[in-house]
């Protein structure tokens, strides 16, 4: 409180995807933002954005109620979770979408045609998962994941498969020489990536958030270093698959 001019709020909805019943999407976007302004605690979202794609019957409606809500001062831009070219191009011939979100780190090959849209249309780049659901935060590395039955990644994650993965993964602790942590090392390669704009880094307690941002005053990886993990993990990745 007293500092919202001083931060950018993002937040997402769902939009109705099973129905072209015009009048429930509007309800939609507008009961959704009603609530993260009342839980917030302030007057205007920044950034809201639709978590994938509302039906196609409803396109138009879903943006034509974004302007209304613009032009009541609740909502500054638009973007959504996906990249699929052909809906981004409808959604922004329809009303205004300033970034598209999608998962990128240094476990997953580039996504160059997301990149290569964003360019097109003039579209900022929101990325998500890059710590890969925490594994490139590196405490797992070597040795089983202290997560439980109840942790959607359980299964996924303690698997044999996984736990060779891990191990493998392990190698890339060289990053960390001279005192960068293995989460400053993911963040600073997707800093440095050409066309990203902004990072999704998630945490769990203050010192957390303190470690993130401590990523833009972490050196750059070298070329030899960035070729060197690359390997790495996708090493790692064939062996996760199986």
């Amino acid at each position: 409180k007293g500092r919202r001019n001083k931060f950018i709020v993002a937040t997402k909805v769902r939009p109705i995807m099973e129905s072209g019943d015009v009048t429930a999407a509007r309800e939609r976007i507008h009961e959704a933002l009603e609530g993260s302004l009342r839980r917030l605690q302030t007057d205007y979202i920044d950034i809201h954005q639709l978590h994938s794609f509302p039906h196609q019957d409803t396109t138009a409606a879903v943006m034509e109620e974004y302007v209304k809500l613009q032009e009541q001062g609740k909502v500054r831009h638009v973007a959504i979770s996906a990249t699929d070219p052909e809906r981004i191009r409808e959604l922004k011939g329809v009303g205004d979408l300033v970034a598209i979100m999608f998962g990128q780190n240094l476990m997953t090959p580039r996504n160059d045609a997301a990149f290569e849209l964003a360019a097109q249309l003039n579209l900022g780049t929101v990325i998500l998962s890059s710590l890969h659901q925490g594994v490139l935060a590196g405490q797992w590395f070597g040795r089983v994941p202290d997560i439980g039955p109840d942790d959607k990644r359980y299964k996924g994650f303690t698997s044999p498969q996984a736990i060779e993965a891990l191990e493998v993964l392990k190698e890339l602790e060289f990053l960390t020489a001279g005192g960068r942590t293995m989460a400053q090392v993911a963040f600073r390669y997707l800093i440095d990536m050409p066309g990203v704009t902004s990072i999704l880094t998630g945490a769990l307690r203050p010192e957390q958030i303190e470690e993130n941002v401590g990523a833009l005053e972490t050196p750059p990886l070298t070329a030899e270093e960035t070729k060197r993990a690359l390997a790495i993990t996708a090493e790692a990745t064939k062996v996760w698959k199986g």
